[in-house]
């Protein structure tokens, strides 16, 4: 059994593959842009090696929460509950942290128990 594409979906698979490429490129050039711009308010104070660390330092926890929940999503098991997760986690070892004095290793798995 063979298929034949129509002529109709030979024309449009070509016009969709453009406006993809057409849209990431402008999301890209406006973030360019969008990058240049806080960096004149911030009089070159933005795009320094410092506070690009910084920043990068800030945002790893947000983007490893967010490879794992793409991951659920992607197999159909959305689970919405993990924000309310990280702040209940969150909130438990800073409160046995607090009242334990134990070592880190002792409140990192009593949070890791919670979070299970």
């Amino acid at each position: 059994m063979s298929t034949q594409v129509t002529e109709p979906a030979r024309k449009i698979a070509p016009r969709n593959v453009g406006n993809a490429m057409f849209r990431s490129v402008a999301l890209a050039l406006g973030f360019v842009v969008l990058v240049a711009v806080v960096n004149v308010l911030t009089a070159g104070h933005f795009l320094t090696a410092g506070n690009l660390t910084n920043v990068l330092r800030q945002i790893t926890f947000n983007a490893i929460v967010a490879v794992g929940q793409t991951f659920v999503i992607i197999t159909a098991g959305i689970d919405l509950s993990v924000g309310s997760l990280i702040e209940l986690t969150g909130v438990v070892m800073a409160q046995f942290a607090n009242a334990s004095h134990l070592n880190g290793a002792a409140v990192v798995i009593a949070t890791t128990l919670v979070g299970i």
